[in-house]
């Protein structure tokens, strides 16, 4: 798998997360404003600002073919997008294109490194012939540095030395965040190694926590003239889970059954994103409503910058360890995965509720000028990209990262000029 291809899927799997969970919540609570808002505006930071930032980080040499494709394809797609609302209204066949179209764009990067890179690839200069094999030495999550402090079994004096090496900001940060992280501890089991302790807790205590995610968790399972809970249930279950765990494994031998732990710890991870992508739509509601914004700009300000967070800091990572071309890569893979699969799924699942009827969209009444400034200044702004980076023969200066910072500065006031009536007249 080259960089290019690992940086549209692999890394753009991981950075998306956040976005396609928040699409699907909000889309799920009618809030079609909210998600589209958020989508543009994270797709125009990380175009602009985080391509800057890996700019100024690292020159990257891009391979033109691979450049070229995505900038392309991401223009195709949000005047895809632009083309299905125009009606606002989405049927169930548009919510599929969607899907149908990322695919498409897979496959054809694809098809480049597995057929037509081969064929080209003596031709390139030795700066762009870099493999995934370079990839191998770069420190990712859970490695080097960032385990520094994991190593070794827990213990008090270790505790106590470095809670007395903490500033007082991550002391209160840790008092703050403990009975989350306690939460997460108990229901996620680990993977990195096999954790036999991990594994028991997650099967007592994670059932609870589906319940809590689906709101079910007060529910009764009618049994004649009695209603025993849905919860007290699972717990029994989950005991008895564990209980057979304890007996059936050994903490230092893996179990041929550890797949099904992996699985259950993605499976629950999920939970935990749905969980909280949830509770952050309904808060970023309630502040529209108190702050008289709409949720198209608070997606594309507020959320799209909380959740663009994970994208800047991995892809300047990678342009830090020597892996520029990866980062460029995921700077537009990235935003165009969590365009597509986003209002994809969430789109899919939507009309086949509604279905035979339409997904009409509501939330956007008053809003549309807001929604069209985005697309289009998204779009110029990436072809903008594409012919000062081909002029400049496919690498980005720091120059004109400076102008794709100017050019978010510019988008975002025009934004908010749009939203408080100063042009357009939109109300």
């Amino acid at each position: 798998m080259s960089p290019e291809v690992a940086g549209l899927t692999i890394l753009a799997l991981g950075n998306g997360a956040p976005d396609v969970s928040t699409t699907i919540i909000a889309i799920h609570n009618d809030s079609f404003g909210t998600s589209i808002g958020e989508l543009l505006g994270a797709g125009m930071f990380v175009t602009t600002v985080v391509v800057a930032l890996v700019s100024f980080f690292s020159e990257a040499n891009l391979d033109k073919a691979n450049f070229i494709r995505d900038v392309l394809f991401y223009v195709v797609g949000l005047l895809v997008v632009a083309g299905i609302t125009a009606d606002k209204q989405v049927y169930v066949f548009e919510s599929i294109l969607f899907l149908v179209y990322y695919a498409a764009y897979v496959a054809t990067a694809s098809w480049y490194h597995y057929c037509g890179h081969r064929c080209i690839k003596s031709k390139l200069p030795p700066s762009m012939k870099l493999e995934i094999n370079d990839v191998e030495g770069v420190p990712l999550k859970g490695s080097n540095d960032l385990e520094e402090n994991s190593d070794g079994p827990f213990t008090f004096s270790r505790f106590r030395k470095d809670w007395s090496r903490r500033s007082p900001f991550n002391k209160v940060s840790f008092i703050v965040t403990f009975p989350f992280s306690v939460w997460l501890k108990i229901t996620v089991p680990e993977t990195e190694r096999w954790n036999r302790p991990s594994v028991i807790l997650s099967l007592i205590f994670s059932p609870q926590l589906i319940l809590l995610a689906s709101g079910q968790y007060s529910y009764k399972i009618p049994m004649g003239s009695i209603h025993f809970p849905l919860s007290a249930l699972l717990l029994l279950i989950g005991i008895v889970l564990a209980v057979i765990v304890f007996f059936v494994s050994r903490d230092e031998i893996v179990p041929p059954w550890n797949f099904i732990v992996i699985f259950w710890s993605f499976a629950m991870s999920i939970v935990w994103i749905y969980l909280i992508s949830n509770e952050l739509v309904a808060e970023l509601e309630d502040l529209g409503i108190i702050l008289n914004v709409s949720n198209v700009i608070l997606g594309a300000t507020v959320l799209a910058w909380g959740n663009s967070v994970p994208d800047m800091m991995s892809d300047v990572l990678m342009a830090r360890r020597g892996l520029p071309q990866m980062a460029i890569a995921a700077c537009y893979g990235g935003p165009l995965f969590n365009m597509l699969l986003g209002l994809g799924i969430a789109l899919t699942i939507k009309t086949s509720i509604t279905f035979p009827k339409t997904f009409v969209i509501t939330d956007l009444n008053g809003n549309w000028p807001e929604f069209y400034l985005s697309v289009f200044t998204l779009a110029i702004s990436l072809f903008l990209s594409l012919m000062a980076i081909s002029f400049f023969r496919f690498r980005i200066p720091r120059k004109w990262g400076i102008v794709l910072i100017a050019i978010y500065v510019i988008y975002t006031i025009l934004l908010l000029l749009t939203e408080f009536n100063v042009i357009f007249g939109k109300k």
